[in-house]
């Protein structure tokens, strides 16, 4: 699998990419953003607001200055301490960002968590919570207090964010019951599709899907994803949203098509794993298939050496399906020896599963480890060709089992491969 791609939003490291000087932006009272930064900002040329205290000399102490946050803006505060000024400054600032960037997310996630528990869609966790690492635009700050004390500088002072970008969420909330919504969230989805900001943007459209669904805006985010090589969290959005639009657009089935032949190839992760599987120490496993009986219309008899004190788990590879073959526990292994008829057992049906022959190769993976976990199955691998989401998730999370169980210590594992029979 990618191990680009984690399974879980928890844990992602909140990353400051960069300030841009891009959006609705707040100054502090008296304030003009210079073109550059500060000495030591982290991120030149964005949008910080000088301030007019002088610097402090050795051993005095400039008078503290409180005020209330610019309209339309919240703010955030970072103490920093430094050898001199410059640098006590930039690491004030340094922590603000990191305070609000920490502030964002969790307003964000918290959101879409609420979304996952009241609609289902569990699923879109992917690719879509990576709040933290987008910029925070238009962002001024003041010294509130600064001192030199014994050679050492404190500096404290308060980053004033726009409130859309550290709490989009609740300031839609808000365009949602003023007059004549609709505009104002197209805006506000603008300003965030401006800087870059996926996350703001698609809560904004998710809130005017709730008034209307248009293609041409549904589209919009779609490429918005696609353009950050989001492909599944695209086709989710086509998902969600498409059977809203009225009437139906054909550009949204074509655009979902195109994008689930641009996916990754699922056989390629079934190969990858498998090949990984092959290149293990196979220890006591020594397994082989009945080639009399290897028929998906009949039993498949495999017998051979196991290990003794491991349990063993069988899994069903071919070109159409994955599924669990059978598990045992190192009791039932004592002799060392295994000599059974498995069948393909698909428990959606209820039977085995001959309904359709799919001719050609089949692989069953041994692995004997302890303990032993349970991948989900079975999977439908040509409904994860058609860009089906829930059975793609499905996949990964089996492929991340068994990858789990291969690195576990002192496992064993073993491939056998062999022409189904159509008989």
């Amino acid at each position: 699998m990618d191990a680009n791609r984690p399974a879980c939003v928890e844990g992602m490291t909140l990353v400051l990419a960069a300030l841009l000087l891009s959006g609705p932006g707040c100054s502090a009272p008296g304030e003009t953003p210079p073109a550059g930064g500060p000495p030591g900002s982290t991120s030149p040329g964005a949008a910080i607001g000088t301030d007019p205290l002088p610097t402090a000399g050795p051993g005095a102490q400039v008078q503290r200055r409180d005020a209330a946050p610019p309209a339309g803006c919240v703010a955030v505060r970072g103490v920093g301490f430094g050898s001199d000024e410059a640098q006590a400054r930039s690491q004030a600032l340094t922590l603000a960002h990191d305070e609000a960037a920490r502030r964002r997310g969790t307003a964000v996630k918290a959101w879409l968590y609420d979304v996952m528990s009241s609609s289902g869609d569990e699923h879109f966790e992917v690719g879509s919570v990576q709040s933290a690492q987008v910029s925070i635009a238009g962002a001024t700050h003041r010294v509130v207090d600064l001192q030199t004390q014994h050679g050492r500088v404190r500096v404290e002072l308060e980053l004033y964010v726009p409130r859309e970008q550290i709490e989009p969420a609740r300031v839609l909330d808000e365009l949602m019951t003023a007059p004549a919504p609709l505009p104002r969230l197209r805006e506000f989805a603008t300003r965030a599709e401006g800087r870059g900001d996926v996350p703001a943007a698609h809560l904004a459209y998710q809130r005017m899907f709730q008034l209307e669904t248009r293609a041409d805006d549904l589209l919009q985010l779609v490429a918005l994803y696609e353009g950050q090589g989001e492909l599944e969290s695209a086709i989710l959005v086509l998902d969600r949203w498409a059977s809203q639009v009225q009437p139906r657009d054909p550009r949204l089935d074509a655009r979902r098509t195109t994008l689930a032949e641009r996916l990754a190839d699922p056989h390629a992760d079934v190969a990858a794993l498998l090949s990984s599987a092959a290149r293990m120490p196979p220890g006591a496993l020594a397994l082989r298939p009945d080639h009399d009986r290897a028929s998906v219309h009949d039993a498949v008899r495999v017998r051979g050496a196991v290990a003794r004190d491991l349990p063993l788990l069988l899994v069903w590879f071919d070109g159409q399906s994955i599924g669990v073959l059978a598990s045992y526990d190192s009791a039932e292994l004592a002799t060392g020896r295994l000599d059974v008829d498995l069948d393909y057992y698909d428990p959606e049906l209820g039977r085995v599963d001959t309904t359709e022959f799919v001719p050609g190769p089949v692989s069953l993976l041994a692995v004997a480890c302890s303990p032993l976990a349970m991948p989900p199955t079975p999977i439908d691998l040509s409904a994860c060709e058609r860009g089906d989401m829930a059975q793609r998730r499905r996949l990964r999370q089996c492929l991340d089992t068994l990858q789990e169980l291969l690195r576990r210590p002192g496992a064993r594992a073993q491939v056998l491969g062999w022409d189904q029979i159509d008989e």
